[in-house]
């Protein structure tokens, strides 16, 4: 399965309102993956979908910046 990071990220910046994810124009400050993380150990019954989009966002952010696959195994 093939998929763009840009268009992966595009989605995961329009769910993140969804999920009480603040961005400032489309990036996710130190503070807010904070308080994601502190939401994760919560486990307030949202922890997995949580941890998904933390990892797919910053796997798609890496990925744009170094010009690099995101390969799943």
């Amino acid at each position: 399965m093939l998929g763009s990071s840009y268009r992966l990220l595009d989605e995961l910046v329009f769910v993140a309102p969804a999920l009480g994810i603040r961005l400032e124009n489309g990036k996710l400050s130190d503070e807010e993956a904070e308080r994601i993380d502190a939401l994760i150990d919560d486990d307030n019954g949202l922890y997995r979908e949580y941890v998904s989009w933390l990892l797919l966002y910053e796997s798609a952010r890496l990925s744009i910046e170094h010009r690099t696959a995101i390969v799943f195994c």
